[in-house]
């Protein structure tokens, strides 16, 4: 058994190395999206978005980089709280689907919304990643553009959250 043993592992090794790779792949993308906390936020007409609480500044600067289209659906959200007013810009590196980007004030009031803003599936120069448009706002809401509930949100609109 010893000798079989001995002659087998070292031919499974290249495959197992491989099997911890692609599951440590397959996971990534949405990891940090389990890490986040997360609350309702409530529309108008009354819809509730799932809504992903980005806080930190490492969360912050991770954002929706890396998570695919399958692990981000239509009706979920991600919000960057901040804590004043004040220009703001974002940009898609390593995006995988387009975004509505929505500047909110301190009381969630929506200033105004970069629809479609292209995505970006990897690094690169930094010119080249696309940006949307700098708003004077607190706080910044990202959507699928693809989702109804982004067609749905309009500037002058009061978003609140679920107690």
């Amino acid at each position: 058994m010893r000798f079989l043993l001995s002659q087998t592992l070292p031919s499974l090794f290249p495959l197992i190395t491989l099997s911890v790779m692609l599951t440590g792949c397959n996971s990534d993308s949405a990891s940090h999206l389990d890490k986040l906390k997360i609350r309702k936020l409530v529309l108008p007409s009354g819809v509730e978005i799932k809504t992903y609480i980005a806080k930190s500044h490492q969360e912050q600067k991770k954002g929706l980089s890396g998570v695919l289209p399958q692990d981000f659906s239509d009706k979920e959200a991600m919000l960057f709280p901040m804590d004043r007013m004040r220009a703001r810009q974002f940009w898609m590196p390593n995006t995988h689907f387009n975004l509505d980007i929505i500047y909110l004030n301190k009381d969630m009031y929506v200033l105004e919304i970069h629809r479609n803003l292209a995505h970006f599936p990897k690094d690169g120069p930094d010119h080249l990643i696309p940006r949307s448009k700098t708003v004077f706002s607190q706080h910044v809401l990202e959507l699928k553009a693809s989702s109804p509930y982004a067609q749905e949100i309009q500037p002058g609109m009061i978003l609140k959250f679920k107690d």
